[in-house]
């Protein structure tokens, strides 16, 4: 779809599917390809105007660049939403904006940005978008060496994730279970 659609000046398509395959890539922990799907969308930093994909795909760029040591791109992407006032359109954004600015804040952060993101009202009605900041919650409480808070919102992630039929989103929150383990992922 992106090589028909770039030559044809189609860039809304084109972001479609690099919206679709940054996500399909985030899912199998593939975050090298998902960072590269997501800058072609909107660069680090950058909202680019009339284009709801950069808004949707925000949090994949965050994401992906988080977990390929681009802190900096990460960073700017969040302040970026952050400048933007996403929050204030709904509670899906609110949600994604607090979970983007928890996954930039440093390990040493005063407070704990994730907890305040899931205390938002209104997520539940995303339930998709609430299962990313668990497991996104959940890898940043292992990587601080909180195995039991850690192993709640991973389960939790994946459980939801199994629910919604994402099924390679619930393998990779098995993953994160089973490296605490230190046991391979049983999947269902």
């Amino acid at each position: 779809m992106i090589e028909w659609a770039t030559p044809r000046q189609l860039g809304r398509l084109a972001d479609w599917a690099n919206h679709a395959l940054a996500q399909a890539a985030l899912s199998v922990g593939d975050f090298e390809e998902s960072y590269a799907h997501a800058i072609a969308i909107s660069p680090p930093g950058t909202l680019r105007s009339h284009n709801p994909q950069a808004l949707w795909a925000a949090l994949d760029l965050i994401d992906a660049a988080v977990h390929t040591g681009r802190n900096d791109q990460a960073r700017v992407h969040a302040d970026a939403m952050r400048r933007a006032n996403l929050g204030r359109l709904s509670p899906r954004f609110a949600l994604i904006t607090a979970a983007a600015e928890a996954m930039v804040a440093s390990d040493d952060a005063p407070s704990d940005l994730f907890g305040e993101a899931l205390a938002l009202p209104g997520i539940e009605d995303w339930p998709f978008e609430l299962a990313r900041v668990r497991l996104a919650y959940g890898e940043w409480l292992r990587r601080l060496r909180r195995t039991r808070d850690a192993r709640g919102q991973l389960a939790t992630a994946r459980d939801d994730f199994e629910r919604l039929g994402a099924r390679p989103w619930s393998r990779r929150a098995a993953i994160e279970l089973a490296a605490m383990r230190g046991a391979p992922p049983i999947f269902g």
